[in-house]
């Protein structure tokens, strides 16, 4: 039987990010929990759901560019100068 319920250090191993980062997420409400007592759970079922919806294509019809993503369009020359107007 698969474990309902997963432990941070689990998460992390199944996500392949450190286990701050999991601590961090669920803090931030980004992952599912239980809470038993003070224990804080992640559900395997959840972690796949959330999984999954994050794994899904974008849909790239009338897509807007991430934010933080600056394009330069190809056709432009971009000038720097230093502090001396050179």
């Amino acid at each position: 039987m698969d474990k309902l319920l997963l432990r941070a250090e689990e998460v992390a191993d199944l996500l392949s990010v450190g286990r701050a980062k999991v601590y961090l997420m669920i803090s931030r409400r980004e992952l599912p929990t239980v809470r038993i007592g003070r224990v804080l759970r992640v559900p395997s079922h959840q972690l796949r759901e959330w999984i999954e919806q994050r794994a899904q294509l974008p849909d790239t019809h009338g897509a807007t560019e991430p934010a933080g993503l600056n394009r330069v369009p190809d056709n432009s020359t971009a000038c720097i100068s230093d502090s001396e107007g050179r």
